[in-house]
């Protein structure tokens, strides 16, 4: 017979066992429902539709820009880089957190932009995009978060010669975004639509000079509000541009 001391281990060891397996099983359950969720599609309260990646990258990126050194660290894995020594966790670089929070935004903004491309042209997000860039604004350290979020498979800079055919554009700050679209939509259904829009900002830009023209408005407005009329202004003026670019080159 087996002494009661080496079959109590022996149990024992076996149960031990059974509660690693369980532990491993359910580790890898949880791993599997965490992957399915990155690629889950989640509408946020303003209605602006998101996979499960992109809100973890953007709130890693938020938590980096409000001065979490963890996700500072995190955040610059994500954008290829390690820092070269550690984020002090007491007190963050803010000339790091600056870059960041600059970095995340135009990340954004050419994100969202590529995914409004995707929803006015009814294309799906399976469909992947070339990205054309102009303007010494952009930052190439972005490419890999905006290649995986936004289903990109190339970024250049835009030739000289400009990008042939069908095309969509979006102004991120000073920096022109080009979405190549040839044989994702109709020519001249996209050039009625960018037609109508001039018309709608080329009415919009009429009311916004009257305003800046008007001395007693700009003397007597809050500075912020005329800055705001300003930027207006500018973003109908580059917008009207870059339509009219676009409709150049589909003709």
């Amino acid at each position: 017979p087996v002494p009661k001391e080496r079959q109590f281990a022996s149990d024992n060891a076996r149960e031990n066992q059974k509660k690693a397996m369980k532990s491993i099983r359910e580790k890898r359950s949880i791993a599997n429902a965490f992957r399915e969720r990155l690629t889950m599609e989640f509408t946020d309260d303003k209605g602006n539709k998101m996979s499960g990646a992109e809100i973890i990258a953007m709130s890693i990126f938020k938590g980096a820009n409000n001065g979490n050194a963890k996700m500072v660290e995190i955040a610059l894995g994500l954008l290829g880089e390690k820092p070269a020594e550690t984020v002090n966790v007491n007190m963050p670089d803010p000339a790091v957190l600056e870059e960041i929070r600059q970095r995340m935004e135009q990340t954004k903004e050419i994100i969202a932009g590529i995914r409004n491309i995707r929803a006015e042209k009814g294309i799906s997000p399976r469909e992947a995009f070339s990205l054309y860039y102009k303007g010494e604004e952009f930052n190439s350290k972005n490419n890999s978060i905006i290649e995986k979020l936004a289903n990109i498979e190339s970024i250049a800079e835009t030739p000289a010669s400009g990008v042939e055919g069908a095309s969509q554009t979006f102004m991120v700050g000073t920096v022109e975004i080009t979405i190549p679209l040839a044989g994702n939509v109709n020519v001249e259904e996209e050039i009625k639509k960018m037609e109508d829009e001039i018309k709608y900002l080329e009415g919009f830009l009429i009311s916004v000079n009257k305003k800046l023209s008007n001395e007693k408005f700009v003397a007597n407005a809050k500075p912020e509000v005329v800055a705001n009329e300003r930027k207006k202004q500018a973003d109908a003026e580059s917008k009207i541009a870059a339509l009219k670019a676009n409709i150049a080159k589909m003709k």
